[in-house]
């Protein structure tokens, strides 16, 4: 057999640098198509979570309402993002005695 000299290379096992930036060019492209998928998934269950302590909060104070027989009364304050859940004090509740059970506040904080 005559063995014969090629000029061919063997087959390089790497990438060009064409093929990188193709690959990461649509990985940002699907990273910006996903972003505010994402965004809005976390945005919907930070609302969800917000909602069920707020239902949470209202049924305690409805539970400690009918206990005590008071009235209470539910204050947002938009700028803190708190809320608290107190017993309505009337003009003429100085008059009534008061008890422990009265004064007791739900208060929480936003997320």
């Amino acid at each position: 057999m005559i063995s014969r000299r090629s000029n061919q290379r063997p087959p390089r096992a790497g990438l060009t640098l064409l093929e990188i930036v193709i690959v990461l060019a649509l990985l940002v492209i699907l990273g910006a198509v996903a972003a505010p998928i994402f965004a809005g998934t976390i945005r919907r269950q930070r609302l969800r979570s917000a909602a069920e302590s707020v239902r949470a909060e209202w049924m305690r104070a409805h539970i400690q309402a009918m206990k005590t027989g008071r009235i209470h009364v539910y204050r947002f304050q938009s700028g803190d993002r708190h809320f608290e859940i107190i017993p309505w004090v009337a003009a003429d509740d100085a008059l009534e005695s008061s008890t422990t059970a009265d004064t007791a506040t739900i208060t929480s904080r936003g997320r």
